[in-house]
């Protein structure tokens, strides 16, 4: 019960009924990872999906692109990284500027939600600041409590679509490539989208037109989901 709240108020948990959510926290266990273990790596598919309530985990860029605000692996405070600069790593072997430019992850955010609920790869790499404490649960867990509330299921679902539908009307300069690899085969709707960063003379208009194929793309996996629901 001690982390009832956290979960409770998470994006991903809106509207959702209150047997659901003590069902999902009782299936939980709680992790305590250390500053600099990952939590997830990019390209990898995770069979786990985090929810972060305590401590302070940072969203690793890659160097070619940059995530949006509110990235799709969670749903609540992402802010840019500025307090930790001084602590985190020794001065002599820290870029500062690639530190301050990621984003970070705090109690209350989920980890790895598109990834857990479409079985696609993970789009970026998340490492803890600080020490941090999850609840994790499993897929295999979350599935028998999908047998049994399929209305909330369905409800979690429609909380993400909201979340990735929210990201087409905040695109950012650039977005990460999403790539194949879900199971449910959706080679053709990433295919496209393998494409280099774009040079400054290519027109603005083809790379915002990229990024929402991207996040149409993600779109589609998750009603493709839903549908599965009834």
């Amino acid at each position: 019960r001690l982390y009832l709240k956290p979960l409770s108020k998470a994006k991903l948990m809106k509207g959702v009924r209150q047997q659901f959510v003590d069902a999902f926290l009782a299936s939980c266990k709680v992790e305590i990872f250390s500053p600099g273990e990952q939590l997830t790596e990019r390209g990898n598919i995770l069979s786990d999906l985090f929810l972060l309530v305590g401590g302070i985990a940072e969203v690793e860029e890659d160097e070619q692109t940059e995530v949006a605000t509110g990235d799709l692996s969670y749903h609540s405070s992402v802010t840019n990284q500025t307090t930790f600069s001084s602590t985190t790593k020794d001065n002599d072997d820290y870029d500062t500027e690639s530190h301050l430019r990621n984003k970070t992850l705090e109690a209350g955010d989920f980890v790895n939600a598109i990834g857990f609920f479409t079985d696609s790869p993970q789009t970026e790499s998340i490492s803890c600041l600080t020490v941090c404490k999850t609840l994790t649960i499993s897929r295999s867990e979350y599935k028998l409590l999908a047998e049994d509330h399929p209305g909330s299921v369905g409800k979690i679902l429609q909380n993400l679509l909201e979340t990735v539908e929210e990201m087409q009307l905040q695109l950012p300069m650039n977005l990460v490539t999403l790539r194949a690899g879900s199971v449910y085969d959706l080679e053709a709707g990433y295919g496209s989208l393998d494409s280099t960063r774009p040079g400054a003379g290519q027109h603005h208009a083809a790379d915002v037109a990229r990024k929402r194929q991207a996040l149409t793309a993600v779109t589609d996996l998750v009603k493709m989901h839903m549908s599965k629901q009834l």
